[in-house]
């Protein structure tokens, strides 16, 4: 997998039929019994509503606390207002190519990243995950 030298290109990501904006926190994280990443989002800043983001069969998975990812604000990343983005080229991309000696290497893999205050979830994936309305 091939990478421009950039650290990442994160843009907002919105899932299909979504009318809503952030920003979210992260109500919870676990996996089904399925083997599924479920990740319950809740609005904040009356933003009211919940929903469920689900990863089908994620690829790799990181959770950290937000101070955890000094890289990213340090580059001028910021996140305002949303806090859903997807990226095709990402350091945590790079790792997952290196680490697994090129078996995940695919054009078709995605970066997304839940951030919020406390706790970001980010997740390899070939497909977006599914999104519902809690």
């Amino acid at each position: 997998m091939s990478y421009p030298a950039k650290e990442f290109d994160f843009e907002e990501w919105f899932p299909p039929k979504f009318s809503g904006y952030g920003p979210f926190i992260i109500e919870g994280v676990e996996y089904s019994p399925n083997g599924a990443l479920i990740i319950g989002i809740a609005g904040k800043a009356g933003n009211a509503g919940s929903a469920v983001l689900e990863f089908d069969a994620p690829i790799a998975v990181r959770i950290v606390g937000e101070g955890s990812l000094m890289k990213y604000w340090e580059n001028g990343f910021v996140v305002r207002g949303h806090s859903i983005f997807s990226a095709r080229n990402s350091d945590f991309l790079r790792w997952l190519d290196s680490s697994s000696a090129g078996v995940h290497a695919s054009d078709k893999l995605t970066h997304y990243a839940i951030f919020s205050d406390d706790i970001c979830v980010e997740v390899i994936s070939y497909a977006s995950p599914d999104f519902t309305r809690a």
